[in-house]
């Protein structure tokens, strides 16, 4: 039975590499338009592509330009969405009766949320009324809803004539998970390994971000997030096979990228199963719980990354054969009278 060695457990980090922007234009009312999101990300891993947006959320807050002016609030968390129920706007929409038009002048302050105020998901709490009423802090309620949550904002606008820019710059403000697997070492085809079962745990369940801020401390990490099983291309959401792989340069990589709540994590313990196989039967079978120490930054992706390698097999060699001992042979006398 050959024992599986697990040669590394590394952890690899990337940014999100394109923002995420929502335009927001018009020549007198206050419209959204042009809403989209360029990311190229899976959709099975809960993230926001311009494909499934449906919605955000909108605040703001005017000003005159007299130093003894009232902050005064034109929009208070107003949806904007794709469907046109006689609102405003010619891509996204928002009910007429919330209808806010540009003042000559005057200095805006602008906030969206995406997946804000979701029952029992996620909860923003707003500034008093005096201060504009504009987002203080976002709660995540339940981190396992797997709900991505976007942020931006936009201060200090100045409204001059005509059509007007204002663009919203949307930043993520959960980080991703996911898991991949490399094989080598292995004596030929007839052995392939099957990694299944993954996950990470001891993640927060739920946190509170401040807006301007940062998350609150890991204070309840006991959240366990699945990341399912390793496979040969990222599968969709209902196949949760794992898939038999050998010597491969190729990361296989796990069927879920899953969404966590930042933050610095002491003991995280990466679960995951390992099985060897020869032709199709398993051989052997181990489950490991690796521990790391991970921090978590908002709008960052994580990949837990393991290189699998198969402990050595008992093999023979010959390193010499030795000559006859004395080389002529011992003489042995025959007698023959």
């Amino acid at each position: 039975m050959k024992k599986i060695f697990i040669a590394v457990l590394a952890l690899a980090t990337v940014a999100c590499s394109q923002e995420e922007t929502i335009r927001v234009v018009s020549p007198a009312a206050i419209s959204f338009e042009n809403a989209f999101i360029d990311n190229a990300t899976r959709a099975i891993d809960g993230s926001y592509t311009t494909a499934n947006l449906e919605a955000f959320k909108v605040y703001g807050t005017t000003k005159g330009n007299e130093s003894d002016a009232a902050v005064v609030n034109i929009f208070a968390g107003i949806e904007v969405n794709q469907t046109n129920t006689t609102g405003v706007g010619n891509t996204w929409f928002y009910d007429s009766q919330y209808t806010q038009y540009w003042i000559a002048g005057n200095t805006y302050n602008f906030a969206a949320v995406v997946d804000g105020n979701i029952e029992n998901v996620t909860e923003v709490t707003t500034t008093a009324v005096a201060d504009g009423s504009m987002p203080a802090t976002i709660k995540i309620l339940d981190a396992s809803a797997q709900k991505d949550v976007l942020y931006a904002e936009q201060n200090g606008v100045t409204y001059t004539s005509g059509a007007q820019e204002v663009a919203f710059t949307f930043n993520h403000l959960l980080s991703k998970v996911k898991f991949s697997a490399t094989a080598s070492g292995l004596q030929n085809d007839n052995y392939t390994y099957r990694v299944s079962n993954v996950s990470v745990k001891g993640t927060d369940d739920e946190a509170t971000y401040t807006v301007g801020g940062s998350w609150d401390s890991a204070a309840n990490a006991n959240y366990a997030v699945s990341l399912g099983n390793v496979v040969a291309a990222y599968a969709n959401a209902e196949n949760l096979a794992a898939v038999a792989f050998g010597n491969t340069t190729n990361a296989m990589v796990s069927n879920y990228e899953r969404l966590v709540i930042p933050g610095t994590y002491a003991n995280l313990n990466v679960i995951f199963t390992v099985e060897m196989l020869f032709n199709g039967e398993v051989i052997d079978s181990n489950t490991y719980t690796k521990e790391v120490n991970q921090t978590f930054e908002a709008g960052k992706a994580y990949n837990f990354t393991i290189a699998l390698t198969p402990g050595q097999p008992i093999t023979f060699s010959v390193t010499t054969v030795n000559g006859w001992d004395p080389e002529n042979g011992t003489t042995v006398t025959v007698p023959v009278a």
